[in-house]
Parts: C-alpha cells; sequence; structure tokens
C-alpha cells in the first residue's frame, strides 16, 4: 500500500543508508491477492489461479520471493499486515466515489 510506503520511507530519512525493503507483511500469491480484493469489495467473482508459464511471462522468476522485514524492523517499522492495508484502502478508494 503506497501509503504505508509513504510513512516508512519518511521514518527512514533518520536511519543509515543502506537497503530496506519496504512493504506490508504477510504472504500471499498473486491468485490470493485478486480473491482478496474480490471478497473485500464484495463481488462474486471467480477468479481462476494460472501458472506463470500459463500467463506466458518469459522472465524468469524464482518459485519464492517474498523480502525480508529484516532491515525494517531492526529500524523500529513494523508493518501491517497486507490484508488489513487492503481493506482500508478499498474503504477509502469507496468513500471517494460516493
Amino acid at each position: 500500500y503506497t501509503k504505508d510506503l509513504a510513512e516508512a520511507v519518511i521514518k527512514l530519512f533518520s536511519h543509515p543508508p543502506g537497503i530496506y525493503h519496504v512493504s506490508n507483511s504477510g504472504i500471499c500469491s498473486w491468485y490470493e491477492f485478486a480473491k482478496a480484493i474480490m471478497e473485500e469489495s464484495g463481488l462474486n467473482t471467480t477468479i481462476t489461479p494460472v501458472t506463470t508459464e500459463e500467463y506466458g511471462n518469459s522472465t524468469p522468476r524464482p518459485a519464492y520471493s517474498v523480502l525480508s522485514h529484516r532491515a525494517i524492523e531492526e529500524a523500529g517499522i513494523r508493518p501491517r499486515h497486507w490484508r488489513d492495508a487492503l481493506w482500508e484502502y478499498l474503504q477509502e478508494r469507496s468513500s471517494a466515489c460516493d
């Protein structure tokens, strides 16, 4: 969630330079993420999972590519779960469309 990213980056200005992976916590596949979006939006949509090969992406991808939060956690930043951030985003988006 870009709001969480911006808040983390601002906090990191007071820390030494380095490589910090900033993302919300928890893990999910793109399939699980799409399903969560539909569920949180109250939509009854069928989501069909596909493999990278079926999708047609020719760029090699690692089988497991979850980012480590070790550096930001050592900096005192505790990212919230991606599902909580998704819920907030959808709530804000919904109220902006009203």
